[in-house]
Order: structure tokens, then C-alpha cells, then sequence
């Protein structure tokens, strides 16, 4: 109500729940006089993010992939402009990984999606359309814009191979929040415009700004506007949306880009060669290669190689930590006084009848958790478990030790006494 979807671009985070947030969207789209082949945006439906960081699957890949399939069954017959399948590299960026394997196992999660599409009866050229990519960006200016530039070489890389030849690729960018911190977080306003700043030169199709508070759970009103203007200020007067390509033709960019897409591209190999990218997440060999990189990464802060302002250099001792918040949404959970779902007859199946089926019965008063069950999203059988790849953040063991410090002085009333012993010039 009061949103002009056929104006719009609209980004669903659904989680498990495509099929009934698709449904009882597009019915809903369609009440409003907005029919589906005037819809813009797409669906975050990637399975693989979920099992990376929950470490489990609620429902079997099997069934979540006919879930796929049959919704970009029935985009590429019936809303073209939407987007179905998600691919996201963020998850492996704020985990601590490199530019290079953020690239390579987007692309090894892009293979077995198009793989298992094809073997529900989908080919690469009806898919590709119906896939949006998700990278973070962060604090490196001219790797990121690098490492955008080379997620587009290797997109086309991967359609070439399946013969597809001048596929359109969406790519979002969203900022990091691996180099957030809690404390003095107002320096995360000067991140995050960076980040905006290389991910636009770099050539995003769409961009998220993340709020300096966002990490908090709970972002305020103010934190919010000051995102929203990064967006209009980097657009309306600095411009940017009026150059083609702003990073074209830099020597160094472009050796750069050559660098990671190289790289990416051996990783992808070494992935595919131990049996796609699900093959070694079970084995637990992408989760293994990001940690010890997160561990390099956490020694090199540690001894301030690697300097996050606010973090480990430069920090604000009087400066208030950010309240973090819990999630005051349980997904899943009824709302309390509503009636309980009811069942209704939905044929499974990975073709765009399910989906029509779905939105027929979501305009007959069908409810979201009624298509759930329907859809069969409540059976687990064949449900799987991999090592978790956690989220992390750069500074969060000093962080650590501001806390420790914080309550040992609540405690005793004096702040611990700590003898600095220079080896050498001091670095404070």
C-alpha cells in the first residue's frame, strides 16, 4: 500500500520463504493494477548463503532448487524483470576472505546454480538473465573497484563456457561490515562513503549504503537520512552516474583487474576440481581457506599493520560504544491471535505451475505461512549440516579488550593499570 512497484525496484530478503514471498507478492502487485511483466527487482534466493552462515539447510537442496527453478520458470515467461536467483559474495568478504576467493566462489556458487537448473530443464540463456550478484565492498579503493571490474570478466567467462554469449550481469554492491566498529562508530560515515564511492566507479547496477550504526541491529532515524543523502550527493552533485566507465583506461586498474581475475579463476578451478562449490563446503576446505586468511588478517591488525581508525589506531577512550540489538524478529513464529495456517492444494514441481498456482491461491486469501506449507518447506527430510563460516569484524578483539577494561573498572572502580615497554620507537 502506497508503494509504486511498477516504478520501483523492490529487493525481497525471504530467507527459505521465495515461493510464498513471490506469491503473495505478486498477487498483492497485481490487486494494485500491476501486473507481473511491469515488476522490477528480484528475490535474495541463495541457498548456499544460508547454509555458509547458519551452517545448515532447513529444507533439502533438492527441493530448494525446484523451488528455483520454478520461479525463474516463471519470471522468464512472465516477469522478465525480475530476478530470481541470488548469488552472494558478501558473506565471504565480512567472514574475512580475500578479494580473489569472494570472486572465485561466487562464481563456483553461479556454476552449480546453472548446473541445476539445466537438470530441471532451464538453459543458461533463460537463466543468467534472472541472476543478481552481491558483493561487499570495502576499504581497499582500487581493489574494489578492481575486483568489480573482474567480476564482470568472469561473468562472462562463465556464459561463454555454456555458450552464452553477451549476457546482461546485475551486480549489487552493499558496503562492508568487516571494518565497522562499535566504538568511535562515526568513522564509519567515512568508510562507507569510500566504499560508495569505488563501488560506483567500479560500475555497480544497484548499491547499498549501509548506515554507520548498522552493525547496532538497530539504526536510528539519523543514521539512516545520512545514508540515504551519500546515495543522492554521490548521484546529483558529485556526478558519477554520468560517466561510462570513470576507472577505464588506468594502468594500474586495469593490471589490477587482470591480477584478480586471474587469481579468482584459479581458485574456481581448484573448486570445480574437487567437485563444486557444495562438494567443498561439506568438506569444509572454502571454510578452512577463509578462516586462515581472517586469521592473517586479525595478526596483522593486532600488531597495527593493518590500521583501522577508532579500531586499533587513533580511538576514541571517551567515546560511547554502540548498544547492540537483538533481532526483535523471530522468524518463523506465528503471530500471536492469528489463526493457524491451512494447507492448500499446490502441485510440487520446479515449472512455473507451482508459481501460478501459488499467486492463484495467494489472491483467493491463501496466507504467506499457508504457501509455505504447501510448498513443502516444512519437511526437512534430506536437510544438510556443513562447518558455519562466521561473520567477523577487524577490530572486534580490541573491542574485546575495551569491554574487559570497561567492566573491571565498573567492577573495581579504577580503570586496569597496564605497563607500556618500548622496544624500539614507540607507535601509540
Amino acid at each position: 500500500s502506497g508503494v509504486a512497484v511498477d516504478a520501483i525496484s523492490t529487493w525481497w530478503q525471504c530467507g527459505p520463504a521465495a515461493v510464498p514471498v513471490a506469491a503473495t507478492f505478486i498477487a498483492a502487485a497485481e490487486q494494485l493494477g500491476v501486473p507481473a511483466d511491469k515488476l522490477r527487482g528480484g528475490l535474495d534466493n541463495d541457498p548456499f548463503s544460508e547454509l555458509v552462515v547458519k551452517g545448515a539447510l532447513r529444507q533439502s537442496p533438492k527441493l530448494r532448487f525446484d523451488h528455483m527453478a520454478a520461479l525463474t520458470d516463471y519470471a522468464a515467461k512472465n516477469a522478465p524483470g525480475l530476478q530470481t536467483i541470488s548469488v552472494r559474495g558478501d558473506i565471504y568478504h565480512n567472514a574475512g576472505a580475500t578479494a580473489t576467493q569472494e570472486l572465485a566462489y561466487i562464481m563456483a556458487t553461479l556454476v552449480t546454480y546453472i548446473e541445476e537448473m539445466k537438470s530441471r530443464g532451464l538453459a543458461p540463456e533463460t537463466v543468467l538473465p534472472h541472476v543478481r550478484i552481491r558483493l561487499a565492498v570495502g576499504s581497499d579503493y582500487f581493489m574494489e573497484i578492481a575486483k568489480i571490474r573482474a567480476t564482470r570478466w568472469l561473468w562472462s567467462k562463465v556464459a561463454s563456457a555454456y555458450g552464452v554469449e553477451n549476457a546482461p550481469v546485475h551486480i549489487h554492491a552493499s558496503t562492508s561490515k568487516w571494518n565497522k566498529t562499535t566504538y568511535d562508530a562515526h568513522t564509519n560515515m567515512l568508510r562507507v562513503t569510500s566504499e560508495a564511492f569505488a563501488a560506483v566507479v567500479g560500475g555497480v547496477d544497484s548499491l547499498h549504503i549501509g548506515p554507520y550504526d548498522e552493525i547496532s541491529g538497530k539504526s536510528d532515524e539519523f543514521s539512516r537520512r545520512i545514508a540515504r543523502n551519500l546515495h543522492i550527493i554521490l548521484r546529483e552533485e558529485c556526478g558519477l552516474d554520468n560517466v561510462i566507465d570513470p576507472a577505464g583506461g588506468s594502468t594500474y586498474i586495469e593490471w589490477l583487474t587482470d591480477q584478480i581475475a586471474a587469481k579468482s579463476w584459479e581458485i574456481l578451478q581448484d573448486v570445480e576440481k574437487a567437485g563444486g562449490m557444495l562438494a567443498s563446503l561439506e568438506s569444509g576446505s572454502v571454510q578452512d581457506a577463509v578462516e586462515a586468511v581472517c586469521k592473517a588478517k586479525f595478526k596483522n591488525i593486532r600488531t597495527r599493520r593493518e590500521k583501522i581508525v577508532g579500531g586499533n589506531m587513533y580511538p576514541d577512550l571517551k567515546g560511547k560504544k554502540l548498544t547492540i540489538h537483538t533481532p526483535e524478529c523471530k522468524a518463523g513464529q506465528p503471530v500471536p491471535g492469528t489463526p493457524a495456517p491451512e494447507s492448500i492444494n499446490l502441485t510440487l514441481s520446479p515449472d512455473a505451475s507451482m508459481i501460478e498456482q501459488a499467486v492463484a491461491a495467494a489472491k483467493n486469501g491463501a496466507s504467506k505461512a499457508s504457501i509455505y506449507i504447501s510448498c513443502g518447506l516444512t519437511n526437512n527430510e534430506g536437510a544438510i549440516e556443513i562447518k558455519a563460516l562466521p561473520q567477523r569484524r577487524a577490530v572486534e578483539e580490541y573491542e574485546a579488550l575495551r569491554d574487559a577494561s570497561a567492566a573491571f573498572e565498573e567492577k573495581s572502580g579504577a580503570a586496569p593499570a597496564i605497563l607500556q615497554l618500548n622496544i624500539g620507537p614507540s607507535r601509540r
